[in-house]
């Protein structure tokens, strides 16, 4: 069934091919006599028995100089059946012919007619000289050629149609439901009855002021076969679409494919406004647009094929444009919340690009603008909706983009009086049988009157008549008996009232609330669903039901900070002691889990604000699904995600939040099960309950008393200290979930009268004792490296019992060293650790055991003498490392020592588990150990199915000076870093990653380590880093400097292309705090957020910092283009620098300049150039706007605007290379030329003129 409807497609789309130049060559046609009509290619030659039409030889030469060998003889005069030569064109079009007369003596002519006789043009044929003639065709049909008296011999023919632009203009088509294929004009939109596209009228304004009064809507996921739309080209073409994502809180996208579905590019269709998009395709053939998974609307299609032209009169000049005026203005006599205005203003071709309505206050400063954009209309219409009451003006102002001058129209004033709203009124059953009535503030209201009655009388009595605020208590009321309550909002001699009929409830009513706030939450994610059965259904995401694969994720679980859908009640912590217990049914969770996803019921000490994005850190309580994470006795971290536990947050103060640090604070997870793989999944039912007793907080899983974690705060001061007068207690879900909550019960008590509090018990710490060294090694000279976590005496034996150390002290948390020397092969040891008996932590802890702790561990020494192992893809561990007889990769990095040169042979390594360089294998500073390839060849690492090393990563690189050169990471599995370097003074140079699982490049250390000992001073040199992404499509980037990461880190002369997230990621985290300062330098990041396989990430270009911690990251003289994010942001981080930059066509912004809350803006941004942007530049600092240097949203304070010319190319289908000398080969794309100001943009270095380089290392 598929394939004959493709083959349909297929043939309805080959009926819309254009062939752009057709061609009657009679010298290459076979000499004969036609008597019937024959065709020629495009052309149809008529003739009948009587009337006859010969091809001859005839040699001839043409005035131009044009030779011919054979002649076709239109032996007399022609009509449409006989004697002529008939084509058919598409378009406008031009026709040349080479003819003369049949007869020397006698010029004669040739006739164009239309198919049905109407004569079009006439040209000449000459009796003595074979001419070249034309004639002109300016619309689509089938036309003939014929003589309209004598004989005419024709040798040549060319039809040159000109390449009219196709466009699908929704605003032309009638409002229809499509269900199943339609063609409009060269377009086939696809659709069925139970997958229908909708043409429906819808006026809206795109960002670039065009205007459309309908939109096509693509109702959700497309393929070749529905809801998509279908083209033909004959070559090149640039394809322009105007879309919109069909819902206002998520962006989505459009994608191009070819005919057989395979994905040609995607571009976003965001949520809040209607953007110009743009595909390029390259080769001729079938396309269809489609969504990839949810709906998107779409106002206008127009495809230019290269060399395509509008035939256009010259557009009248700005100053014989009519300024814009303004008819009449009143209030909508429909709404009297509205103003409606009138005013008439020549837009489009005729007029201007855009215009807007400026909306000015009494003194005439500027309040909004609504942007109008182009039309055919000229009396136009818009609505304003004021905010308060008062004198408002009104002014047209119209623009061209070429024209620096506006043409405003008169100004216009108008009072305002803005109506009184009903109150909505709420009430509550409180002690003493009294109704806590509360109600919506009305703008404007200067008072408030309370009155009540039983519902069964007449007459209200009043309560008070000159409240302020908006809550009262009705007192002396009747259990189950209904009262009508009456609020009445006054302003002056008005007044509007809102009505509530309540019964008392006999026993005290909560109030409960819902509430969506924190990063990445929206409206149509974070939803409440209040069910018929009384039961809850909360909503984190939205999922295709029928693949269960997520759409769309609202908030996260962090650490210290949520993105939640939270219902929840308030709490006297000093006068209610409560237990909330639910059952949560998992109706959906993430099948590929992030460690963000959850669920569950949390006591908050403060909340954010409900729709609020920004970051809000609190205290908290909690039993949830989500991440549980903990530090082994061998230092390892082990993490289960979704799993179920508790979560306790505590020690954030007023001073945290204002900083955004968490200095101090602490998190504690702790899992009811830490059995691996014991994770929470779709369709499990939980029982949560959650206690707030005087001894703490207590969580408690399905009713199972033996389950019981206790989170300690006697007083309950841990989570008062934000809000001290009150908690917040709720059920709460994030990122990737839907659950449904039953049986909820809400339970409380008198604290006064509780059992008193337990004291915490002070903890006993897990002691810690670890070699950290590793177990190989190429020197004799061994480096031991202990750690404890507590004081203490060390003592090392050999195998034979002889005492090597006695009686070493040991800090705690401060690694020790020690030399010890090694014999070849293997060198066994027996430890001895014994604590001081009386050691405490510094928070006063004891140990759990303060017994000699006896260790065993050995080390392999193996010396290689050569200074250089050779290494093969078949190189066997028992080798010698010489060309001969090569090692195995693994053995190589195992017994490498300082100075050393380890060379690769060419090839692909099958790596069965992942090559790791551990710490203590280390190089000098003046001698490096080297790892590369043989000659200017390459080594390419296969991970597929080695599984993840440290760091989640396939090749580990936790020592210090080594410098890796031409090797090619690829395919490590899902959630598994290609390359993850954790050590120091390292090199990577012309190394690519590629095909990962996850980032392709990060530079991250680990999380138990100290500030001190993250990695610093790595450089990454002339590598590639693309088409990377982890299973769940949101954290794979080229490359990442994050989290975990000191100082002195620089990349140059780096690509990152196609990877599903950023192509540089350099996040920091609250919990984390600030990283060293990151340089990126040089480097080119472009079309990411989309994968060769076309799945999509978030995609910016270079992403310079995270949560709004301030760190000076710096960006020089790099290039971002063609994201699916935006091309440079700072993603909150407020100390940026960045300079000389070029973003250009990033589907969103180009620069989005931006900090949280209320740090500080430090950004230090020069000579930057924005160029066709997505979406509008963000820049929260008005100083960068002022600098001439820098050109946001594609122009300077001054006004002068970027131009194409500014560059050598703007054609993004070019790939920058890197070449032989590390250097970036632009091929001309976005190389400034001398049309550009000096001193701004990108110039990339070359071996040729050299690098411009940030402080060595």
């Amino acid at each position: 069934m598929k394939q004959s409807f493709l083959l349909v497609l297929f043939i309805l789309a080959a009926s819309l091919l254009l062939a752009s130049v057709k061609e009657l060559v009679i010298s290459e046609l076979e000499s004969q006599t036609l008597n019937s009509s024959i065709h020629f290619g495009e052309f149809l030659i008529t003739a009948t028995f009587d009337k006859t039409v010969v091809i001859e030889p005839h040699s001839k030469i043409a005035s131009d100089g044009t030779a011919f060998t054979k002649r076709l003889k239109l032996g007399g005069a022609g009509t449409a059946e006989y004697r002529s030569i008939h084509f058919k064109v598409d378009g406008p079009a031009t026709v040349i012919v080479y003819l003369i007369s049949s007869s020397s003596s006698e010029d004669r002519k040739l006739d164009l007619y239309k198919v049905d006789g109407t004569l079009v043009a006439s040209v000449p044929a000459l009796g003595q000289t074979l001419e070249k003639q034309v004639f002109e065709i300016t619309e689509a049909g089938t036309y003939y050629l014929a003589s309209p008296k004598g004989g005419v011999n024709i040798y040549y023919i060319r039809v040159e149609e000109k390449i009219l632009p196709k466009e699908l203009v929704i605003s032309e088509l009638e409002s229809q439901k499509i269900t199943s294929p339609v063609r409009f004009g060269p377009f086939l939109i696809t659709a069925t009855a139970d997958k229908p596209v909708d043409i429906e009228p819808h006026s809206k304004v795109a960002s670039d002021g065009t205007t459309f009064t309908k939109r096509l809507k693509l109702n959700g996921a497309g393929t070749a076969e529905y809801r998509s739309i279908h083209f033909s080209v004959n070559r090149a073409a640039t394809v322009i679409v105007y879309l919109i994502s069909s819902s206002s809180s998520e962006d989505r996208q459009l994608n191009l494919y070819k005919l057989d579905g395979t994905l040609v590019g995607s571009v976003p269709a965001l949520g809040k406004s209607i953007e110009k998009q743009i595909f390029k395709i390259t080769e001729p053939g079938d396309y269809y647009l489609a969504s990839p998974r949810a709906g998107v609307n779409i106002y206008y299609i127009r495809i230019e094929e290269e060399g395509s032209e509008a035939v256009q009169k010259p557009r009248p000049a700005w100053d014989q444009v009519p300024t814009p005026k303004i008819v009449s203005v009143k209030v909508d006599e429909n709404d009297p919340n509205v103003i409606i205005i009138t005013f008439e203003v020549v837009t489009g071709f005729e007029g201007a690009d855009l215009a807007t309505i400026e909306i000015l206050d009494e003194q005439l400063n500027k309040l909004d603008e609504i942007l109008v954009g182009s039309s055919k209309e000229r009396i136009r219409q818009v609505s304003y909706s004021p905010k308060r009451s008062g004198t408002y003006h009104f002014k047209v102002v119209a623009r061209r983009t070429d024209e620096e001058l506006s043409k405003d129209s008169e100004i216009q004033k108008f009072s305002f009086l803005l109506p009184l709203s009903a109150p909505k009124v709420e009430a509550y059953t409180r002690k003493n049988n009294s109704l806590l009535v509360e109600w919506s503030e009305v703008k404007e209201a200067e008072k408030y009157i309370v009155e009540f009655k039983r519902a069964d009388e007449d007459s209200f009595k009043l309560v008070a008549d000159n409240l302020t605020t908006t809550f009262c208590t009705i007192t002396d009321l009747i259990p189950n008996v209904e009262y009508d309550i009456k609020v009445t909002a006054v302003r002056g001699e008005q007044a509007v009232s809102g009505y509530l009929r309540k019964k008392v409830a006999e026993t005290e009513e909560r109030k409960w609330k819902f509430i969506r706030f924190g990063q990445t939450t929206y409206d149509d994610t974070n939803r409440i669903e209040f069910l018929e059965d009384g039961s809850i259904r909360l909503h984190a995401c939205i999922y295709d039901p029928n693949t269960l694969q997520i759409v769309k994720k609202g908030g996260k679980f962090t650490d210290f900070f949520d993105g939640i859908s939270f219902y929840y009640t308030e709490v006297n912590p000093y006068e209610e002691n409560f237990v909330l217990t639910a059952t949560f049914h998992v109706d959906y969770i993430n099948p590929t889990p992030d460690g963000q996803e959850g669920f569950g019921i949390i006591i908050r000490d403060s909340l954010g604000v409900h729709g609020s994005t920004d970051l809000f850190m609190t205290n908290s309580a909690g039993i949830i699904c989500g991440r549980m994470r903990r530090v082994l006795p061998d230092g390892t971290t082990q993490v289960i995600r979704p799993a179920m536990g508790t979560r306790f947050v505590y020690g954030l103060t007023p001073e945290h939040i204002e900083k955004n640090i968490t200095t101090g604070a602490t998190v504690v997870y702790n899992a009811f099960d830490w059995t691996p793989g014991k994770v929470v999944k779709q369709g499990d039912t939980y029982t949560l309950t959650l206690k707030k007793t005087n001894t703490g907080y207590h969580a408690i899983l399905n009713n199972d008393p033996s389950t019981e974690i206790i989170m300690y705060d006697n007083g309950w001061k841990k989570l008062t200290v934000l809000d001290p007068e009150k908690i917040y207690v709720g059920f709460a879900a994030a990122r990737g979930t839907v659950v449904t909550i039953t049986n909820i019960s809400f339970t409380t008590s008198d604290p006064k009268t509780d059992p008193p509090a337990e004291p915490e018990p002070l903890q006993a710490v897990e002691p810690v004792y670890r070699v950290l060294s590793p177990s190989t090694s190429g020197l004799e000279n061994y480096k031991f490296v202990f750690f404890a976590n507590a004081d203490g005496k060390l003592s090392i034996f050999d195998e034979f019992g002889t005492k090597i150390v006695d009686g070493l002290k040991v800090t705690a948390n401060i690694e020790t060293d020690y030399q010890i020397k090694l014999k070849e092969g293997i060198n066994k040891f027996k430890i001895l650790f014994t604590p001081e008996p009386n050691y405490r932590t510094k928070s006063g802890e004891s140990l759990s055991s303060y017994e000699t702790k006896s260790m065993e561990f050995q080390v392999e020494y193996r010396y290689f003498a050569n200074e250089v192992l050779y290494v093969s893809p078949t190189g066997s561990p028992d080798g010698k490392g010489t060309l001969e007889s090569p090692i195995d990769i693994h053995t190589a990095v195992n017994f490498a020592r300082p100075g050393q040169t380890i060379v690769l042979e060419p090839g692909v390594y099958k790596m069965r588990q992942p090559l790791v360089i551990h710490r203590g294998i280390d190089g000098e500073p003046d001698k490096p150990i080297v790892m590369k390839v043989a000659g200017d060849q390459r080594a390419i690492l296969d991970f597929k199915g080695a599984g993840a090393g440290p760091l989640s990563s396939a090749f580990a690189i936790l020592a210090n000076h080594w410098h890796i050169k031409n090797l090619d990471v690829c395919n490590s599995d899902g959630n598994v870093k290609g390359i993850n370097i954790a050590g120091h003074h390292n090199i990577l140079e012309r190394v690519n990653a590629y095909n990962n699982g996850d980032t392709g490049i990060q530079i991250s250390g680990f999380s138990a380590d100290p500030f001190e000992k993250w990695p610093t001073y790595n450089l990454i040199l002339s590598c590639m880093s693309y088409n990377n992404c982890d299973p769940g499509a949101n954290n794979a980037d080229g490359f990442a400097a994050k989290i975990t990461v000191g100082p002195g880190n620089v990349f140059r002369n780096c690509i990152a292309f196609n990877n599903v997230d950023d192509g540089w990621d350099l996040y920091s985290k609250v919990e984390t705090g600030p990283i060293g300062v990151v340089v990126i330098e040089n480097c080119v990041a472009y079309n990411n957020g989309i994968t060769f396989e076309g799945r999509t990430g978030e995609g910016n270009g270079f992403k310079l910092g995270g949560e709004g911690i301030p760190v000076k990251h710096v960006l020089a003289n790099s290039i971002a283009y063609n994201n699916l994010g935006s091309g440079i942001t700072s993603n909150s981080n407020p100390a940026t620098i960045v300079m000389n930059t070029t973003s250009a066509f990033n589907k969103k912004s180009n620069y989005a300049l931006y900090g949280r809350s209320n740090v500080e803006r430090t950004f230090e941004v020069k000579g930057i150039i924005s160029f066709k942007p997505g979406a509008a530049d963000i820049v929260e600092l008005a100083s960068l706007l002022e600098d001439p240097t820098n050109y946001f949203n594609g122009r300077n304070i001054n006004g002068e605007i970027v131009s194409e010319d500014w560059f050598e190319s703007v054609d993004i289908t070019i790939t920058p290379t890197i070449d032989e000398h590390g250097y970036i080969d632009m091929k001309g794309l976005f190389v400034l030329t001398n049309k550009a100001p000096c001193g701004v943009g990108a110039v990339l270095p070359s071996f040729s003129i050299g690098c411009i380089t940030c402080p060595t290392m």
